[in-house]
């Protein structure tokens, strides 16, 4: 299902992007059809739907991303890079691919320059993941830190109040509206 996506880099994160989303859910409709041929009605009219969800969250993405007081997405670790790529921002990270990655101090005190230079307001860290790199940047600049989600691994209460891909994923787009300065 990840062939059907170009992937590029190191960032396995290529469901970040509705776009991919869209891709990868048309494979496993594909798929799924292929092994029950009797049901491949079900999995096309299931697919139709999702598509246009997706295709109505992508626009929702990007109409909310055009007017932004900063393109410069600055995150803890680089996992929001195909939505950065889909929306026009541009993805700072204070770590790699890996989000157990230590950076030194000479990159933190780098990221903090680069985001105090660009008038970065937010710095942005995963709700599963340590977020001190991101209030060490955001405390040397006087920013604030907000959550962004991955959508890797949804908490036991997340899921039992019925949230999904498209539901998390709008809540990135309010966190990333009000920390980018989206109008």
């Amino acid at each position: 299902i990840g062939e059907a996506v170009d992937e590029s880099g190191d960032d396995p994160h290529v469901w970040l992007s509705p776009r991919n989303m869209r891709v990868m859910a048309t494979s496993v409709a594909e798929a799924l059809s292929a092994a029950r041929p009797g049901d491949a009605a079900t999995f096309e009219t299931n697919l139709a739907a999702y598509a246009a969800a997706l295709d109505e969250l992508d626009a929702d993405l990007a109409a909310g991303l055009t007017s932004c007081a900063t393109p410069y997405l600055v995150t803890a670790h680089h996992a929001f890079g195909y939505l950065a790529d889909a929306y026009g921002l541009i993805q700072v990270s204070i770590s790699g691919i890996s989000p157990s990655a230590e950076p030194s101090a000479k990159t933190l005190e780098e990221i903090a320059d680069f985001a105090a230079e660009h008038d970065v307001t937010t710095i942005f860290f995963e709700e599963n993941l340590p977020a001190d790199l991101s209030r060490t940047v955001a405390d040397e600049i006087g920013a604030s830190t907000a959550v962004l989600d991955t959508i890797e691994s949804p908490s036991r209460d997340q899921l039992d109040s019925g949230a999904d891909y498209e539901s998390l994923m709008r809540l990135n787009l309010t966190a990333l509206r009000a920390g980018l300065g989206c109008t």
